[in-house]
């Protein structure tokens, strides 16, 4: 069973897309690697449409912190 998506006032003035977002990290939440330069060891990332999007997976919910544009490399 999917967990639900709750979002961050900061994530939810990040991101354009919300439903798209919600939708693919109820997917892949458990896939996202632990996020490099957060002071919280529980906060993870994944890339979802050319943005790097900060959540923490929590036992009932995903809690989605916040995203940036990927750097181009």
């Amino acid at each position: 069973m999917a967990l639900p998506v709750e979002f961050t006032l900061d994530a939810m003035e990040d991101i354009d897309d919300l439903p798209r977002v919600a939708r693919v990290l109820s997917r892949v939440a458990e896939a996202g690697r632990v996020a490099c330069g957060q002071p919280d060891p529980w906060t993870r990332e994944v890339r979802i449409d050319g943005q790097r999007v900060l959540y923490r997976l929590e036992h009932e919910q995903i809690v989605v912190l916040g995203a940036d544009l990927e750097p181009l490399h």
